[in-house]
């Protein structure tokens, strides 16, 4: 079921997917021509209006035969169609030709797609942090971010988001929130600390926003959001308890969107 939901909250109605459509809704943008396009469970919906979905089943040819694409992320490309991330790693859609091409990284659960200035694709997900050149189709650039190779695996990237400077903020399940200059290519990572953008203690960072005044809105799976005001330096929480802004209703935040 997808809500449509006036800002502060009225409800204007509810809009079932195809009967035989998929189970969960995953991920939600508007793309360029002012759609409403939603990664679900084995396929794309599109949303023209209000009332008509259109929906889109996405498979892929394996050894076992035709296997579903459960869309778990999603980016537009300038060109047309999308970039889909999927558990089994980072596809190219396109709507023209009705095409699902897999890009050529090493296959894995991808939770968030990002473009940087460059016309770079990043993608990220349970094993670290891969850039992906569409021009040259010659393979991804592979990131571990483990902060010490003593960790049996790579923290889980959750959320990507690149600021007008070009910086790529990258954030994790409990591991914590990296910055890379893509201009050099340096990561460093952002933990807890005295200064630390984290509300509540944790390290976790589920979605990254930045709003129109250029501040950075990083939301915590159990603590709320956190606003970083452009130049890295005032913090601001936001939790179910206190705040600049009314309380939330809740502290488990998954994404976070403006309208």
């Amino acid at each position: 079921i997808l809500l449509h939901v006036r800002p502060g909250g009225e409800l204007i109605g509810k809009l079932k997917i195809l009967p035989d459509g998929p189970r969960n809704l995953n991920i939600l943008l508007i793309d360029g021509r002012g759609r409403v396009v939603i990664g679900a469970d084995s396929g794309l919906v599109i949303l023209t209006d209000a009332t008509h979905p259109h929906w889109i089943p996405l498979t892929e040819q394996t050894p076992n035969g035709r296997s579903r694409v459960d869309v778990t992320a999603l980016l537009a490309r300038d060109s047309g169609g999308f970039w889909v991330g999927s558990r089994h790693g980072l596809y190219s859609y396109g709507e023209e030709d009705d095409l699902l091409r897999l890009a050529p990284l090493e296959r894995d659960y991808v939770f968030d797609i990002a473009a940087d200035h460059g016309g770079l694709i990043w993608a990220a997900g349970f094993g670290g942090l891969y850039a992906f050149d569409p021009l040259r189709d010659r393979g991804a650039i592979y990131r571990d971010l483990r902060v010490s190779q003593d960790d049996p695996i790579p923290p889980r990237l959750y959320a990507l988001n690149v600021d007008p400077s070009g910086l790529l903020w990258v954030g994790s399940w409990r591991g914590g929130l990296w910055k890379a200059n893509l201009h050099n290519a340096q990561f460093g990572v952002r933990r807890n600390s005295t200064h630390s953008p984290f509300a509540g203690g944790s390290s976790g960072v589920a979605a990254i926003f930045e709003d129109q005044r250029g501040a950075l809105w990083f939301g915590n799976p159990e603590h709320g959001i956190t606003i970083v005001d452009p130049g890295g330096e005032a913090y601001r929480h936001l939790t179910s308890r206190s705040g600049e802004f009314p309380a939330l209703s809740g502290d488990r935040i998954s994404a976070i969107a403006g309208d």
